[in-house]
């Protein structure tokens, strides 16, 4: 789940001593960042914020099939 961003452009994350990440720099003066994104995050996000919207439809629908459909 980690990235790696050189001045902004994704660049690729290398394991170093089994433990460690690592990632190649040219020289000169750079900015490097590491994000932990875990795409698991995402996909936990998105399925459960489905799932609620999908709760909420089943108890609030019939209330407002209900109060608006006659």
């Amino acid at each position: 789940g980690w990235n790696a961003y050189i001045d902004s452009k994704k660049a690729p994350v290398n394991i170093a001593n089994t433990s460690f990440r690592a990632v190649g720099i040219n020289r000169g003066k750079h900015r490097l960042e590491l994000k932990y994104e875990p795409t698991s995050f995402r996909n936990g996000l998105i399925i459960s914020t489905s799932s609620l919207l999908l709760v909420l439809g089943f108890i609030f629908g019939p209330v407002v099939r209900k109060r608006y459909v006659k």
